[in-house]
């Protein structure tokens, strides 16, 4: 493991976030009881480290893109109370509040079971 990913990994897990405990005592109860295995650990949280970083790139991206899009007209009862739209498959269910799916059945394509 380079310094750089190091230094970032300690930074960001170990000083600057609010699980900076939960860190230090699993890094120190790796290099107490499995020092073999301490760098692949560190490793690890490194990756992690880049996708949470490329997670928060690609959200930022999508969201740009989808406020660039222009407004879909829609039927006001096919919004659910956050805004959301809902396909006719997942209105949801009066009596229980949530969505179900459409009782249409979908016809059997044959998958592998004897059709």
């Amino acid at each position: 493991m380079d310094l750089k990913a190091l230094t970032i990994v300690v930074w960001r897990q170990g000083i600057k976030r609010n699980t900076r405990t939960r860190f230090w005592r699993y890094l120190l109860g790796m290099a107490r009881n499995n020092p073999a295995l301490l760098e692949q650990f560190l490793s690890v949280l490194a990756h992690n480290e880049h996708f949470l970083e490329y997670r928060s790139i690609v959200q930022k991206e999508i969201r740009e893109q989808l406020e660039s899009l222009p407004p879909r007209r829609t039927h006001s009862s096919q919004r659910t109370a956050a805004g959301l739209i809902l396909s006719p498959a997942h209105r949801p269910c009066r009596h229980a509040g949530t969505a179900q799916p459409s009782a249409t059945p979908v016809p059997n394509k044959g998958h592998g079971r004897g059709d």
